[in-house]
């Protein structure tokens, strides 16, 4: 097959605008993921040995882009560096000092570039969460959570044999799991890096789970979703490959019962939740979830 390469243009600076070099960085990479209109995979490269002066640098990405994939592509921004504060003094100490994502998107084939949706904004995280981050500070906005935590991705290659099948780490699936906790009616603990196996099944939400706008913008917990969203891996899931609706709703309705409700109006046609809990049916999500 074909291929084409993607070279990225960037700079990083400090909070007072200094230029800072790559190789400062404790970790400096891009992450590649597409396309945009659900991101169904991605690569992430180091990038402390870019090329470029001046405050600005280059990379061309290692793993090509198929020259046969349309539509967008993103590409995001994470790094940290590691300060010594008071050297040489008994309170010496090293911290941690995170950059804040960025990501751009662009085509791949020519058409217009096309953002991803917006479903959730980090600034609601925030209001509850303080400065949210993960990954060692370095991934701290949600449009770059999702570039990895896509409906493909699971906790396979971290999670040990002897406790398979994998957890589905999709972001929708990941985060009602979590804030519903002991709610969910079933276990969630998802391995992450160095093998740490975590377990949210007693997490209690300090809030009510019934209000979507707490963390959704623009009404994106609606239904129906925009075609053509790909399916949800879920090996340790009631519904192994969820579809895009029933995903996101069994991730807080997880009883067995409400998946084999879901199973059972999806077909090859696709999810028919819509046509009782679209904006003006009798069960539409507004209506179930008032207040």
């Amino acid at each position: 097959m074909a291929v084409a390469t993607r070279t990225v243009t960037f700079s990083i600076k400090d909070k007072s605008g200094n230029p800072i070099l790559p190789s400062q960085m404790a970790r400096l990479a891009l992450i590649l993921a597409g396309p945009a209109s659900d991101y169904a995979g991605f690569v992430t490269e180091d990038v402390r040995n870019a090329q470029g002066g001046n405050g600005e640098y280059y990379w061309t990405f290692q793993a090509p882009i198929p020259a046969d994939m349309k539509g967008s592509f993103t590409v995001g921004i994470e790094g940290y560096r590691n300060i010594v504060l008071l050297p040489g003094t008994r309170q010496e100490t090293t911290v941690r000092d995170a950059g804040a994502n960025k990501v751009i998107h662009f085509s791949v084939d020519g058409s217009r570039i096309a953002p991803r949706r917006t479903i959730v904004a980090t600034e609601k995280c925030n209001v509850c969460h303080g400065s949210l981050s993960f990954h060692g500070d370095a991934r701290n906005r949600i449009e770059q959570c999702v570039l990895c935590h896509n409906p493909n991705q699971t906790d396979a290659a971290r999670r040990p044999a002897s406790d398979q099948p994998a957890q589905s780490v999709d972001f929708r699936t990941m985060i009602h799991s979590i804030h519903s906790g002991e709610e969910l009616g079933h276990e969630y603990t998802v391995y992450g890096f160095g093998g740490t196996k975590f377990d949210f099944s007693e997490v209690r939400y300090p809030g009510d789970r019934r209000n979507c706008d707490a963390c959704h913008v623009n009404g994106s917990q609606q239904l129906p979703l925009d075609e053509g969203l790909l399916a949800v891996n879920n090996p340790r899931g009631w519904l192994t490959q969820a579809g895009p609706e029933a995903a996101a709703c069994t991730a807080c309705h997880g009883s067995r019962a409400t998946a084999s409700h879901a199973l059972v109006n999806t077909t090859a046609l696709g999810e028919s939740c819509a046509v009782c809990h679209g904006p003006t049916a009798d069960f539409a999500v507004s209506r179930v979830h008032a207040r």
